[in-house]
C-alpha cells in the first residue's frame, strides 16, 4: 500500500510541474541492473539506453536499477549534459538517481529515504515485511530557470 501512495505522490508532483511549465520533458528509466541473471550491458543494452536518452532528450529522468558504471556511462557517453542527483542502494550498489539538465532547471535540494520503520538510516526495512531488496526514494527539488517555477521530484522503483 505505501508504494502506491508514494506512486500516486509521484504523479500528483509530476502533472503539477507539467500543468505549471507545460516545456519539462520528464521521463522514467528502468535499465535492468547489469547482472549475469540479465542480458549483458556492455555491447547491447548500453546503446539502446543512450539512444533512447539522446533521441528523447528529456529534461528530467528518474532512472532506477543503474549502477555506477551504467549511470557514468550515461552521462558521459550523450553530448546533452547530464547532472544526477541520489545515492547508492545498500545492497547490489544500485542508483536511483535522478539526471537532469542543468541549463534547464536548477536543483535547489536533494536527499534519499529509505522505505522502513527508519527511513534516515541506509539500508533499513521495514519490520516483520519479507522482501528481497531494500526500497529508497531519491528526491530532488527542482526550480525552472526560464520561469522560477519550482516543484519536487520523487524517484522510486517500485
Amino acid at each position: 500500500m505505501k508504494r502506491y501512495i508514494f506512486s500516486v505522490l509521484f504523479l500528483a508532483f509530476l502533472s503539477t510541474a507539467y500543468s505549471q511549465n507545460g516545456k519539462l520533458k520528464i521521463a522514467t528509466y528502468n535499465t535492468k541492473n547489469d547482472t549475469q541473471k540479465t542480458e549483458p550491458w556492455i555491447n547491447l543494452r548500453q546503446f539502446g539506453a543512450r539512444d533512447f536518452l539522446e533521441h528523447y532528450q528529456m529534461d528530467i529522468i528518474g532512472t532506477q536499477e543503474f549502477f555506477h558504471h551504467q549511470l557514468k556511462y550515461i552521462v558521459d557517453s550523450i553530448p546533452t549534459k547530464y547532472k544526477y542527483a541520489g545515492v547508492i542502494r545498500k545492497e547490489k550498489e544500485e542508483y536511483n538517481a535522478i539526471l537532469y539538465k542543468e541549463e534547464k532547471v536548477r536543483l535547489l535540494d536533494t536527499g534519499t529515504f529509505w522505505l522502513s520503520d527508519t527511513p534516515d538510516i541506509p539500508g533499513s526495512k521495514f519490520q516483520g515485511i519479507d522482501y528481497d531488496y531494500i526500497r529508497i526514494c531519491t528526491w530532488a527539488k527542482f526550480q525552472v530557470k526560464e520561469n522560477g517555477f519550482t516543484f519536487f521530484f520523487f524517484n522510486k522503483n517500485v
